[in-house]
């Protein structure tokens, strides 16, 4: 790509993804207890995407996308490195790091990587964190300098299996400065000051990747989150008693084989510490937001949040995590932009839009055109006109979490259709279901929807160039049993 003739003149950009955040969790969407102020005022200032949905609702591939503007099967990491048939991203695909460096940004990088087990942040000429795979915050050196440069104490879990199993939810000891996220923060602050004094010298601009590892289970926090929402406060969600009726047979088996059955106050209680977990990112968010006001440089940055994807957190009788069900919890997803750039302010878009679709952006705001081949689109053209052309449907994909298996998914208007290829498909109306209970892909009213869905689906799997276009007969000759 070529570099932009006056990078003195490009914003910064601040790209802030969480891991396993729903999208029902900031407060200015307005459904549940759980308050994220942070995000609401960045959404006030800014554009929220109402209809965000990720690539895939697993770590590695959804993050991989994020950071190259292509479908995990077209960047190769299909599932989570550490078990997938790749360990690493290939050579031959380029991350938007590569392309920023070339049009003469500097680029950070902070938390959690999960995109590969050899090539790490650096690898793609990122200044910063390099974690191979999933890591843990606590165990790395930045930590480590950190707690000591600060006179802190490393935290202990206390009361951590406190819903039931291990891994679930519980308190930390400890204050709130001991945290990983504050630590996250903390660190991503300091890498932008020495990216502003730079700009001051040279002109250059900077994009800065900060990767929060929360509110992915286990939500063990400090105090005052872990004890912010009260259980008793929390509202179980309305297909929390879902049955699976009618719903593809792996999905109960999943949920048997590695689910943990929790009683209604336990799910509470763990509800609770995950919101607690959002409402703690959250602040430390806000803190980086503080920061880019008093370098001087918040008119001058563009911020970007996004999650990598959702969590489950007891939807549909009990799933943990994620898996094979591509309900809403775990594919749609926040997104929020907000700073340079963005001249409109509280608008709320309601386009079908990829997180994926952020590296696209990120390009065209520093100047760089990118590549042909990119599945992802920028949005700068929904920021500045929400009604400009648009593709009016999207797809997401999963190729199995723990053990192999492989669905697609097609939005659009206000359905969803999923494609199961050894099982029954789906078909939710999202307007008459929001909660997903009752799949329609049998449903002699729905005959013409579930047609149009499947031919969708066929299109977009023969232009992507997605392997599983040898299921195209299946899904032409539909059978649901």
């Amino acid at each position: 790509m070529a570099k932009s003739a006056d990078f003195s003149e490009q914003p910064n950009i601040l790209y802030i993804v969480t891991d396993q955040q729903r999208y029902d969790s900031l407060s200015c969407v307005g459904q549940w207890i759980c308050q994220t102020p942070n995000l609401d005022r960045l959404a006030a200032r800014g554009v929220r995407f109402d209809n965000a949905y990720t690539t895939c609702a697993l770590c590695t591939p959804a993050r991989a996308s994020m950071l190259s503007g292509l479908l995990p099967h077209n960047h190769r990491l299909v599932r989570n490195c550490a078990r997938g048939p790749l360990r690493d991203l290939p050579d031959d695909v380029r991350l938007i790091s590569e392309d920023l460096i070339d049009a003469g940004y500097n680029c950070g990088y902070a938390g959690k990587w999960h995109c590969g087990m050899q090539k790490v942040p650096s690898t793609y000429g990122f200044v910063g964190m390099d974690v191979p795979n999933y890591g843990n915050p606590y165990g790395t050196d930045e930590y480590r300098n950190y707690i000591e440069s600060r006179g802190l104490e490393a935290p202990e879990r206390i009361q951590y299996v406190e819903v039931g199993r291990e891994g679930g939810g519980g308190t930390l000891s400890g204050p709130v400065e001991a945290c990983a996220p504050h630590f996250i923060a903390e660190f991503t602050i300091e890498l932008m000051k020495g990216f502003a004094e730079d700009r001051r010298q040279t002109g250059k601009p900077f994009m800065m990747f900060t990767s929060f590892w929360g509110p992915h289970l286990p939500c063990v926090i400090p105090e005052p989150y872990a004890s912010m929402y009260d259980p008793g406060d929390v509202e179980l969600w309305p297909n929390f008693f879902d049955e699976l009726v009618g719903k593809p047979r792996v999905q109960a088996r999943h949920r048997t084989g590695f689910g943990h059955p929790l009683d209604e106050a336990d799910w509470r209680h763990y509800i609770a510490k995950y919101w607690g977990f959002c409402t703690l990112i959250d602040a430390e968010i806000g803190r980086m937001l503080d920061a880019l006001d008093a370098l001087g440089i918040g008119d001058d940055t563009t911020v970007m949040f996004c999650s990598d994807h959702g969590d489950m957190s007891g939807a549909h009788g009990g799933f943990w995590d994620k898996g094979p069900m591509m309900y809403e919890e775990t594919y749609h997803v926040p997104m929020v932009i907000s700073g340079a750039e963005v001249e409109a302010t509280g608008q709320v878009c309601d386009r079908l839009v990829w997180n994926m679709d952020l590296a696209s952006t990120v390009l065209e705001i520093a100047g760089a055109t990118p590549g042909d081949n990119l599945d992802g689109r920028s949005l700068l053209p929904l920021i500045k006109d929400p009604n400009a052309e648009w593709q009016d449907d999207l797809i997401a994909e999963f190729h199995g979490h723990r053990y192999a298996y492989s669905q697609r998914m097609l939005r659009w208007d206000h359905y969803k259709y999923v494609f199961n290829a050894g099982d029954v498909d789906e078909l939710y109306d999202l307007n008459d279901d929001p909660y997903e209970m009752h799949n329609r892909v049998v449903d002699s009213t729905m005959t013409a929807v579930a047609q149009e869905g499947r031919d969708r689906l066929r299109t977009w799997i023969q232009n992507s160039r997605d392997d599983l276009s040898g299921a195209l007969p299946i899904l032409q000759n539909f059978d649901p049993f």
